[in-house]
């Protein structure tokens, strides 16, 4: 990036508004000390101040698409348009071109110049990649360049991975032990603030056996902090936004701290429950697969797919919350009796037969 941005514009479609605000962070930081602006366009926001920024003609434009699109059509008398994108860069592209991005991209696409470029972001490879990247080029145009990090799986070494065999209707109680009696190999993953609330939790436990005679309720009290404090940094992933609300709500009844993050939300309130999660405030964050791409919080130490995924793709977007800059992680998927050809699937397409392990070495201790 340069000062010469200025003659033109950088346009980025993130795969969800959660990744705009992440990607537009970055932009702000890299861009401030070359005088660039960065503008954020999502859905859920206040549409009138999101025009007012786009009629400033800012730098860089961080935008999901059907939020653009609605920019676009009640834009009066061309206040503003595409005229000036100089770049396009799709991250997860995968998702991207899809059916239902298609009406959209379609229509952005013609209202913006031929002579741009164009970059496509993937960590998986659909259908519709391969179909683009095979496609003669037209009249005038060259053959995409295409860049691929060749690697014999799609997950990184230092993620462990691990599946709970159990009937369907005791994933509850199984994922409440989980929570509360994380396997060992990840205790040493826990966020900073777990580690400086434990510190708090024993100068107040020494203190407190000074006192001959403590309260019951206090005493209660004090054993809740503690399990607390054992709770690793967690996403848990469900299927369906109902889902995800009410696991959130038996979670609270369970005094285990955390925060949801689903489409049934307002936008505000999905940016402060990353926000809560991304520092510390809150161990679990239980979501849809709205959380699954492209988020990059390194202090998650546990993945947990309470519904497994669909599709292998869905599965290593998943996991890939966890283990990254290098540390390590732990991915368990609960497997109930109407999961065991989706298993099949995702170990076919991941490449990872052989390596998933029955969860019976996380030292649950439970039988049914």
């Amino acid at each position: 990036m340069d000062a010469r941005m200025a003659d033109g514009r950088l346009l980025r479609w993130p795969g969800n508004s959660e990744l705009a605000y992440q990607l537009a962070e970055q932009f702000i930081v890299l861009g401030k000390p070359l005088g660039l602006t960065t503008s954020t366009i999502v859905g859920g926001m206040d549409m009138m101040k999101q025009a007012r920024e786009l009629v400033s003609k800012p730098h860089i434009i961080v935008a999901t698409p059907g939020r653009l699109v609605d920019l676009l059509k009640s834009s009066s008398h061309g206040q503003w348009d595409l005229s000036r994108v100089k770049t396009i860069v799709l991250d997860e592209a995968d998702r991207l071109l899809t059916p239902t991005f298609a009406p959209d991209l379609a229509f952005l696409f013609s209202h913006m110049p031929e002579d741009r470029q164009t970059c496509l972001f993937t960590a998986t490879i659909s259908d519709q990649i391969e179909a683009l990247v095979a496609r003669p080029p037209r009249r005038g145009k060259e053959r995409p360049f295409v860049h691929r990090v060749e690697s014999e799986t799609l997950t990184v070494a230092n993620l462990k991975q691990q599946y709970l065999f159990l009937p369907g209707h005791a994933r509850d109680p199984y994922l409440y032990y989980l929570l509360t009696h994380p396997p060992k190999s990840i205790a040493h993953l826990r966020h900073e603030r777990a580690v400086d609330r434990d510190r708090g939790q024993e100068d107040s436990r020494q203190s407190g056996q000074k006192r001959k005679h403590r309260g019951k309720q206090e005493e209660e009290e004090e054993e809740r902090r503690v399990m607390q404090s054992k709770i690793p940094s967690t996403i848990i992933f469900t299927q369906r936004c109902t889902t995800a609300h009410l696991l959130h709500l038996i979670l609270t009844e369970l005094d285990i701290p955390s925060v949801p993050l689903h489409s049934h939300l307002s936008q505000p309130e999905r940016l402060l429950s990353l926000a809560r999660f991304r520092a510390g405030t809150v161990p679990v964050l239980v979501t849809t697969d709205v959380g699954s791409r492209g988020l990059d919080i390194p202090e998650v130490a546990m993945v947990v797919n309470f519904d497994c995924p669909r599709t292998g793709p869905d599965y290593v977007h998943r996991v890939g919350r966890t283990a990254r800059a290098g540390r390590g992680g732990l991915a368990v998927t609960i497997v109930t009796e109407r999961d065991v050809d989706l298993v099949k699937s995702i170990e076919e397409t991941t490449s990872e037969c052989g390596r998933a392990q029955c969860a019976s070495s996380l030292g649950l201790g439970l039988r049914y």
